[in-house]
């Protein structure tokens, strides 16, 4: 997404989920970083297909089909979904998820150098690595 672009504010106001009233304490900004390998003699053509989607933006490129492309959405079920229709793309050999942030979408109105609002996860929105770190980290307070 650009900034200014109608879409952004149409995706960060909303819930995401159909019926959900939308409160400002309860929007979420994920943001992803994936890779996308592409073959080269399709490359423009799965450009301009992912810059056509709502939270997906090319970010970088090179000429052996290869793509950096973020993903911004209300969720990580809307991001999933978004990796989903990358994949399905034609021309499209590969797309990993390389990185995944997610914060209060408050916090992104905060200006820079503001301690940051800390807003817990729900259960269901955390990623398996957050789950193992803090079975680890539970786990060694236990060994103490």
């Amino acid at each position: 997404m650009r900034p200014g672009d109608p879409a952004a504010a149409v995706t960060l106001a909303g819930s995401g989920r159909a019926g959900e009233a939308a409160t400002s304490d309860a929007q979420e900004i994920h943001i992803a970083g994936v890779l996308v390998q592409c073959r080269p003699l399709d490359l423009m053509r799965v450009m301009r297909a992912v810059d056509a989607l709502a939270a997906a933006e090319v970010f970088q490129s090179s000429v052996d089909g290869k793509l950096v492309v973020v993903i911004e959405a209300p969720s990580s079920r809307q991001v999933l979904g978004a990796i989903d229709e990358i994949r399905t793309l034609p021309g499209v050999i590969n797309v990993a998820l390389v990185y995944q942030h997610a914060e209060p979408a408050a916090a992104m109105q905060q200006p820079m150098g503001t301690p940051p609002v800390q807003v817990p996860l729900p259960a269901e929105e955390r990623t398996m690595d957050m789950k193992a770190t803090e079975l680890t980290r539970q786990r060694a307070r236990e060994d103490r």
